[in-house]
């Protein structure tokens, strides 16, 4: 009977296949994230691209135009994406929020190139890389690619950090000091570079190194900070005190933040995996540290035989020292938000990763060509598990969002609100102001994928509708139709309209997510949607409202019913 080390070897025995199992979770993923990705920027995308370009635009000197670049925004410098942003426009002319969006996708893979070729200096059989590409290459993190702030922020974070601990590990000390500062100005969480270096520096017994390393780091985390606003990160310290449980708790969920599969269920529900995970993974990563650690003493102290770590265990330890750091960070300061903020989607990456760091610590506490296949097995199973899920379940919700958005651009352009910002504010009142002079100059275009749901209106809002709506009005409206077979096609979707003479609003429903005992369904049939004061703006007046159904190529809008909007 053959060994489960030769059963492998016999399955894995062409390096093309080898090759085709690596490639393809990553072209699907790019395909998938290309499709749903659109031209559309939402919230926080405003501040560090249109409002930085036309600032940059307006500046009169370079130094006021380089100013501009590394202008903080809120709690982070946008310093790389604001630089892809202009890259783009020297060659265009124009500002596009989907190109941006595949800049991060770009940085994740730029990291993953990383990872393999410290991973070729293991030895380990090609067939061992298998999971990790299904690993960083799952849906979950979706938010990330769709959301052009998130996109360059995560990944090129991740990308410099894996550069730096990549050349340290090779002994590369001043490209490393270059990359670390390039980590350091991606994001404040790229501050947390400096500890990998220590820690690397530390094992290899490189002091005076560890001095200029340290004076970089200091001066680098000085002018990253310096006229930064804490958005009132301070009040996470009385959070903590009241509240340590969640503290804790959140430090493990955000770490195995991967194993949040099913995302309709309840936070609790949803949580638990992650957080049993999350301390599995921290157990494992401290029994390696203790490892080293002692191996340094007794290189240190020469009071036993020391074993010289390896390139790769160097890489993967400086990996794991970032990811507890930023855990330990994100923990501190984001449970006042809510317990959720630990899950949500576009800090998804990083579990993602450490899930990678923890399979190689395994493989190397293992370190025994006879075990290693049992492990490799194992977290190959976990791997396209995790990825069958996310590709059911993620690309659903990535793509209501894109039809969300697109509609919302709608309302954005005609009505002053839809992409995150509250009516009537000052921020909504000064981003339509820059939106509308960058639409004059031909350097900004709505996508226009919702003609065809205007065109509708224009034609058939006569017809009586055949749906059967349950309409609640107080403060807010709330419409909800049951039974509507859900519509998964990139283009279908349901959505409610206004039509005064003068003015038309339309929003999008919501699908109804599915809460039942099938975790292979993300929903269920029918649609729903709340309008509030808060989010949207109708101004007073008499309305038609009616209603649209796309599906397929047919679009169809037909009227419901008069309506008054008061103040």
């Amino acid at each position: 009977m053959r060994s489960a080390y030769s059963r492998t070897q016999l399955f894995f025995k062409s390096a093309f296949l080898t090759w085709v199992a690596i490639g393809f979770p990553i072209f699907v993923f790019c395909v998938v994230a290309w499709r749903y990705c659109t031209d559309i920027p939402w919230f926080d995308d405003f501040d560090p691209y249109p409002i930085s370009l036309s600032i940059w635009l307006k500046a009169d000197t370079w130094w006021e135009k380089i100013t501009e670049v590394l202008r903080p925004n809120n709690e982070h410098r946008m310093i790389f994406g604001k630089l892809s942003m202009l890259f783009y426009y020297f060659f265009t002319g124009q500002i596009n929020f989907r190109f941006l969006q595949g800049v991060g996708i770009c940085f994740t893979l730029g990291t993953l190139f990383l990872i393999f070729k410290a991973f070729q200096t293991s030895k380990l059989p090609l067939w061992y890389f298998v999971p990790v590409a299904f690993f960083l290459f799952q849906f979950e993190h979706y938010l990330v690619y769709g959301w052009a702030i998130c996109g360059l922020q995560h990944a090129p974070v991740l990308f410099f950090v894996t550069l730096t601990t990549f050349l340290l590990a090779r002994n590369q000390f001043y490209w490393a000091v270059a990359a670390a500062i390039c980590a350091n100005f991606s994001m404040s969480n790229g501050n947390l570079v400096w500890f990998v270096g220590i820690g690397l520096l530390l094992l290899q017994h490189q002091y005076k190194k560890l001095g200029i390393w340290l004076l970089v780091g200091v001066c680098s985390i000085y002018l990253y900070l310096s006229g930064m606003t804490t958005l009132n990160n301070e009040s996470s310290i009385p959070f903590i005190i009241a509240h340590p449980a969640q503290t804790l708790f959140g430090f493990f969920a955000f770490l195995g933040g991967i194993f949040d599969l099913i995302p309709n269920r309840s936070l609790t529900f949803r949580t638990t995996p992650p957080i049993i995970w999350g301390g599995i993974a921290v157990g494992i990563t401290f029994v390696w540290w203790f490892k080293i650690i002692k191996n340094w003493f007794s290189e240190k102290f020469k009071s036993a035989k020391s074993v010289q770590l390896s390139e790769f265990s160097l890489f993967i330890t400086g990996l794991s020292i970032f990811l507890i750091a930023n855990a330990v960070i994100i923990a501190f300061l984001r449970p006042r938000f809510g317990f959720f903020v630990m899950v949500v989607s576009n800090y998804k990456l990083y579990p993602a990763l450490f899930l990678c760091v923890t399979y190689f610590l395994v493989l190397l506490l293992l370190n025994n060509p006879k075990r290693q296949p049992y492990a490799f097995k194992g977290f190959l199973v976990v791997s396209i598990g995790i990825w069958v899920m996310t590709f059911i379940h993620s690309i659903n919700i990535f793509s209501e969002r894109r039809k969300y958005l697109i509609i919302s651009a709608y309302n954005q352009k005609y009505n002053g609100f839809g992409l995150g910002l509250s009516p009537d504010s000052p921020q909504a009142q000064y981003v339509n102001s820059v939106m509308e002079g960058l639409e004059k100059k031909e350097i900004y275009t709505y996508p226009h994928s919702y003609e065809r749901i205007i065109n509708a209106i224009k034609i058939q809002s006569n017809t009586q509708t055949k749906l059967l709506p349950k309409i609640k009005r107080d403060k807010d409206i709330n419409i909800q139709i049951d039974d509507y077979p859900y519509l998964s096609g990139i283009n279908d979707g349901v959505y409610v309209f206004f039509k005064s003479a003068t003015q038309l609003y339309i929003f999008k429903m919501n699908s109804l997510p599915n809460t039942g005992r099938n975790i292979l369904k993300t929903y269920v049939p029918g649609v729903e949607l709340t309008l509030t004061s808060g989010e949207y703006r109708l101004l007073p007046g008499k309305y038609t409202m009616g209603f649209v159904e796309a599906k397929d190529d047919n679009v169809r809008a037909e009227r419901y019913q008069e309506i008054t909007i008061t103040k």
